[in-house]
């Protein structure tokens, strides 16, 4: 790759390769099992990789069609180096690992198939990332080249004309806007619809796009990511204690940019504070009336039941056939529903370690009924899933799972009366809709477990 890199002009002919960090296996160190597997994580980055260059053609080839290619603006970028959210060695599906379930390389194996399909929400392991960033240090989350240094292809025939030229000049993501209105002759308004608007501090590339031989537009950039911090400025960056002067120099400057972007003050812990960063102007509470009428409701407004919980949906139930999502959140991926199969009630939770399944012993009956499910925690932090009818248990199932302080790390959102998207079982397909009557659903949090700041951050970290 570094070769290629070397050849095609996109990398300075000089340049030294990083070395891999020990702490990253090296390929030859890998048994056989863990070699398919990995080939397999970057096949399914490969595919990706493949059906998104082939969306960009439908955009491109739609703009060719309708005759304005040519003075048409693109831009094509990464939001950030590559990613090591996957571990050391990968993983199947990325949100159990916020609860520090790792994959096992034999359940890896098993699974080969199933990668890069719908059942999986997959992450390539630390390896890959590393050379994905060749010829930088690191990856996303760190301020080293590795995390912040990422192609960009600008594709515009109107204003670009040595086409497949490199461009050398230093550039941001924050200097997109000023280019793109600068293109369009549009001036940066002070304020818009009344409310003024923060400082453009990016800076215009149309000259830099223009002529390759022409000077970086500017000359400081800072960078701060989770404590991990940086400064280019005046042709040096900060990622070595030699030349002792300069780097105190480039430090100092590194505060002045941070204060003017309101990055102080840093602390070193984000324990103690977690609570603390922001408060809300209407708090979770502990139970929560919801209508089928309103949309989707965030997890992140719903009542926490990391220590436990119900859901209860009051419905008139048909006479005959009674079917359909009463109420769902998430996928198969993490998440939980409660539905109606044939008359028989369902609940099911995609927990991080696994699938847990409840049903009822006998089926519905006509009427006014309050169906829905209980998540009930034994002082081991087993869980126990409960299907409810009128108050009543009947089903359950019990587990060794524990239940997750997040469904998703990314977030998931309840939804009523149907379903939408990937399911969380294979018991239907959505939308699935319920064919009674939904009244209301009431999620309740009980005592037990607390949220320790630790699970807190340890999401947090996870969500972008």
């Amino acid at each position: 790759m570094f070769e290629r890199q070397l050849a095609a002009g996109v990398v300075p002919q000089g340049t030294t390769l990083t070395e891999r960090p020990s702490w990253v296996p090296d390929w030859d160190s890998l048994t056989d099992e863990e070699r398919r597997v990995y080939a397999r994580m970057h096949e399914v980055c490969a595919g990706f990789l493949t059906h998104t260059d082939a969306q960009i053609g439908r955009v491109v080839d739609s703009l060719e069609k309708l005759g304005v290619l040519d003075n048409t603006l693109i831009f094509v970028m990464s939001d950030n180096g590559a990613s090591a959210e996957g571990e050391v060695g990968g993983t199947y599906n990325e949100h159990p690992s916020t609860h520090n379930i790792r994959d096992d390389v034999s359940e890896s194996v098993a699974l080969l198939d199933d990668w890069g399909g719908l059942d999986g929400y997959p992450h390539y392991a630390w390896g890959w990332a590393w050379a994905g960033n060749t010829p930088f240090r690191l990856w996303k989350r760190y301020a080293w080249l590795g995390g912040t240094r990422v192609p960009m292809i600008v594709h515009w025939p109107s204003g670009i004309r040595d086409v497949g030229g490199v461009r050398d000049q230093f550039a941001h993501a924050i200097d997109i806007l000023p280019t793109i209105l600068d293109a369009c002759g549009v001036t940066m308004p002070d304020a818009v619809g009344g409310v003024d608007q923060l400082p453009v501090d990016g800076a215009n590339l149309l000259q830099s796009l223009g002529d390759a031989a022409s000077p970086s537009p500017r000359s400081t950039q800072y960078f701060e990511m989770l404590g991990s911090r940086s400064i280019f400025a005046d042709g040096w960056k900060v990622t070595t204690d030699q030349h002792s002067e300069v780097v105190r120099a480039l430090e100092r400057q590194w505060f002045i940019e941070a204060g003017r972007n309101n990055v102080t003050p840093l602390a070193d812990s984000l324990r103690g504070r977690a609570g603390a960063i922001r408060s809300r102007q209407y708090p979770i509470p502990s139970s929560l009336t919801l209508y089928p009428e309103g949309g989707p409701v965030s997890d992140d407004s719903l009542p926490r039941m990391a220590g436990g919980g119900r859901v209860l949906a009051e419905v008139d139930v048909p006479d005959s056939e009674p079917e359909g999502v009463l109420f769902a959140l998430g996928d198969w991926t993490g998440g939980f529903a409660g539905f109606v199969d044939r008359g028989i009630l369902t609940v099911v939770a995609a927990t991080p370690g696994g699938e847990i399944r409840a049903v009822a012993n006998r089926p519905l009956s006509g009427g006014r009924h309050i169906l829905g499910c209980a998540f009930r925690l034994a002082p081991n932090g087993s869980l126990r899933v409960e299907a409810l009818i009128d108050d009543v248990v009947v089903g359950a199932a019990d587990s060794n799972h524990e239940l997750p302080h997040a469904w998703q790390h990314g977030g998931a959102s309840l939804i009523l009366g149907h379903d939408r998207g990937l399911a969380v079982c294979k018991g239907y397909e959505p939308p699935f809709a319920w064919n009674g009557v939904l009244h209301r659903v009431t999620v309740e949090a009980t005592r037990g477990r607390p949220v320790m700041e630790e699970d807190i951050i340890r999401v947090a970290m996870q969500v972008d």
